[in-house]
């Protein structure tokens, strides 16, 4: 599993990319972005407490195809400092293929500095393909 520190800052945070962005995150909110290019997939996502228990699971995600989901996180920085999300994506071809697999920490729709992994490979075809990470957030 990969680990990436995120610094989240309370003052100066970037303006939203996209409009459809904007409506869906609002001043202050922290969301994970995770966009994935294979036949089938499954994403699983927990937040964990500053001590590292009690995970809180979000919504699972069923990926086909193309697809792109947005968990929110919280409406509150302060809701995160010290706080660590894991995230889980299993991706299925019944025939050989690619995949695609992008997660994003998003403050105010923006994409932060050393929020973002990025895979792509062969799917081989009836087997799982599996990643994992992890981002530990800080605030500043």
């Amino acid at each position: 599993m990969l680990d990436k520190v995120v610094k989240l800052h309370r003052a100066g945070a970037v303006a939203p990319q996209k409009p459809d962005q904007a409506a869906l995150l609002q001043s202050g909110e922290v969301a994970i972005r995770v966009i994935a290019r294979a036949p089938e997939g499954h994403c699983q996502l927990k937040l964990w407490d500053p001590r590292g228990r009690d995970p809180k699971p979000l919504e699972p995600r069923e990926f086909r195809e193309k697809d792109d989901h947005t968990w929110r996180l919280t409406e509150s920085l302060d809701d995160l400092d010290g706080r660590t999300l894991t995230w889980s994506v299993r991706f299925f071809a019944p025939r050989p293929g690619r995949f695609e697999l992008r997660v994003q920490v998003l403050h105010n729709g923006a994409e932060q500095p050393g929020g973002q992994f990025f895979y792509s490979g062969p799917l081989e075809a009836s087997e799982i393909e599996a990643r994992d990470g992890r981002f530990h957030f800080t605030i500043e």
